[in-house]
């Protein structure tokens, strides 16, 4: 994992003139996720605890993210849809942190509820990209930013909306389920 971050990060950078305002915003993010990967093993390594890396990573994240989407289109509709999906994350996870106190106890609704929210955005942009094409889909790098964010983030989402059972699971079938989540 940690090389295929790096092989990307040194593509972009490589080609980071070339690059459109969301495809610069997409090499960011990648940049930030290779540096807290190295972070975590680094805690790791020292035997310390490092799941609140992920817990302060996470709306960053989700931020970067749709805002790939946001300036990959000019539509305006899309932009609002975009828009809404951002005032939605923001509501959802202030009134958790509210409802239930803490950043560490709220953070696996308020993560659920971020990567739904990518996958809804990812969908649409998929669908918008489909459906306004003139030339093929696959050719354009926003429709893999989309169908990757729809892999990786479903997943995630049934993990972290499930993870209060998980939690109280058996080591093994904790580990088992983080590991097919990461």
């Amino acid at each position: 994992s940690v090389l295929s971050q790096v092989a990307v990060v040194v593509g972009l950078g490589l080609v980071h003139r070339k690059l459109t305002r969301s495809m610069k915003i997409l090499a960011i993010y990648f940049v930030l996720s290779l540096v807290l990967t190295a972070f975590q093993i680094a805690v790791a390594l020292g035997h310390g605890k490092n799941l609140w890396t992920v817990e302060m990573f996470f709306p960053i994240e989700f931020i970067l993210l749709i805002l790939v989407f946001y300036f990959e289109f000019e539509n305006p509709k899309m932009r609002l849809i975009i828009s809404v999906c951002i005032a939605l994350f923001v509501a959802i996870f202030a009134a958790t942190i509210g409802w239930i106190g803490t950043l560490l106890r709220a953070f696996p609704y308020a993560k659920a509820s971020a990567d739904l929210s990518l996958v809804v955005a990812s969908c649409y942009v998929l669908i918008d990209v489909v459906r306004h094409e003139e030339t093929v889909p696959t050719k354009r790098p926003i429709f893999w930013v989309a169908a990757g964010n729809i892999v990786s983030f479903s997943g995630a989402a049934v993990f972290f909306a499930l993870s209060g059972l998980l939690f109280q699971s058996p080591i093994g079938i904790l580990r088992l389920a983080w590991s097919m989540q990461a």
